[in-house]
């Protein structure tokens, strides 16, 4: 036996080995199970842990011992969603204590150079936060963060839009010796080799995201640019390139839906190859938030796509595998659902969410935050015929308040089905890298082997 992730210490911590009785036993529900290259691997939601077991040891007595002592098999007569609601409800109390805000997504505009027809954000030209707003947010982030390090990201818009302001507030951090570091959501056009130096020395940014819907022409379509630019495509790969080399990473997120399935597979085979020996940089794909509408074939065919370019992403980037898995129980499903982060808009209003610039919790000029709205908004959604039996009920959390609970309402069998089946894709690639998540040269070798394998019940 192989164990490929460790337990949650947290989660074991309170749940104990099980003892091993004279009952009969069944699978928890929560765990998932695949097989690869003569090995069965299986992970458990409610631990966290993930484990490879040699099929011809699979019935030995030490595999049922370890199965039964760690949570794999529970008795016939437990409730397994007892088990993760009373781990959730001691996470809730561990984490209830005051907390101070260190991490701050900061909108240095709502103006964007690009017209993406998907865009959620509400476009506005001329909002550019002003120096002045400016000033008070570094007074802000020194008395919320009240001496802990802080985390940035610039926001927009398009945040490099408006760069005097990511300088003035950078500087004026230092000059108050708040420590931060700071990242930032771009589509990477406005980056040259001034702003880079300035992100280096200054903004101490750390790593971009940029996103990229296709090649070329495709690219230059979606993008549509306010600025007649011949290719910006190949610019934005330039400042990627760029950026890499000065020691700055990226997350290049390949949006995918019915308007762009056809090139993003040329675009996934493009930068494989072009970054193949690039090590400080993550390529993921993403559905857009379309595809609650479209109809289960398409889903099906989408997410087939995602399973296939994601797993060509993640056998050649491989280290980044490992990361793929939450480490414990969902308590919290985004920075809105947490107490540690804010949204500041350019007019100083303070929010909670990148996604929505309309909930508000307070502004910086004040420091009371509507702690009651932040708790309203955060309350877990819950729907008894769905959520019960299913499999990721652990890893799975969203918060009332949300709109993306509208689609966790119509969450259907497909739905399920389709995210279970790419866990069990990255399950397999996990097994292929090993423990030490390092085996990314074996894994491109393995390919896909495993994927059409049979799969059995513990």
């Amino acid at each position: 036996m192989e164990q490929l992730i460790k337990q949650d210490s947290i989660a074991m911590g309170m749940l104990g080995k099980q003892p091993v009785m004279e009952k009969v036993y069944r699978p928890l529900t929560y765990v998932l199970t695949t097989e690869e290259a003569g090995k069965k691997v299986f992970f458990n939601l409610l631990t966290h842990e993930m484990i490879a077991v040699d099929l011809r040891e699979l019935e030995s007595p030490e595999i049922r011992k370890y199965f039964i002592e760690n949570w794999y098999l529970i008795p016939k007569e437990y409730d397994d969603q007892q088990l993760v609601d009373e781990c959730r409800a001691v996470l809730t109390l561990m984490d209830s204590g005051p907390k101070n805000i260190h991490t701050f997504h900061i909108f240095t505009t709502l103006d964007c150079n690009a017209r993406c027809f998907y865009c959620y954000e509400k476009r506005m030209a001329g909002s550019n936060m002003t120096m002045e707003t400016a000033s008070r947010v570094i007074e802000y982030i020194e008395e919320q963060a009240n001496g802990d390090p802080v985390e940035i990201e610039w926001f927009g818009g398009e945040p490099l839009f408006n760069y005097p302001v990511i300088d003035y507030i950078a500087d004026g951090m230092r000059a108050r010796g708040i420590q931060f570091e700071s990242y930032m959501v771009s589509n990477g056009l406005l980056f040259d080799s001034t702003l880079i130096e300035r992100a280096n020395n200054l903004w101490n940014l750390k790593g971009v995201q940029i996103t990229l819907d296709g090649t070329g022409n495709v690219y230059k379509r979606v993008k549509a640019y306010v600025t007649d630019i011949t290719n910006p495509f190949e610019r934005v790969l330039q400042n990627i390139k760029s950026l890499l080399m000065a020691d700055i990473k990226v997350s290049i997120r390949l949006n995918i839906g019915l308007y762009n399935y056809r090139d993003i597979q040329d675009l996934v085979d493009f930068l494989c190859e072009e970054f193949k020996e690039e090590r400080n940089i993550k390529i993921y794909t993403s559905p857009l938030n379309e595809i609650k509408k479209y109809t289960n074939d398409e889903k099906v065919f989408i997410y087939g796509l995602l399973n296939e370019m994601n797993g060509k992403l993640n056998l050649l980037f491989g280290k980044k595998a490992k990361k793929d898995f939450s480490e414990k129980i969902a308590n919290n499903f985004c920075m809105a659902t947490g107490r540690e982060t804010v949204t500041i808009l350019p007019d100083g209003k303070v929010g909670i969410c990148e996604g929505l610039t309309d909930v508000l919790l307070g502004d910086i000029y004040t420091k009371e935050l509507d702690v009651k709205l932040r708790e309203d908004f955060g309350r877990r959604f819950y729907r008894e015929d769905k959520c019960r039996p299913c499999p990721l009920y652990p890893d799975c959390y969203i918060a009332s308040g949300c709109p993306n609970k509208d689609a966790k309402e119509g969450c259907d069998s497909v739905s399920v089905q389709l995210q279970i089946k790419r866990f069990k894709e990255k399950m397999r690639i996990r097994c292929r890298l090993g423990a030490s998540g390092d085996g990314a040269e074996s894994a491109r070798q393995t390919g896909k082997a495993g994927e059409e394998e049979g799969e059995t019940e513990i």
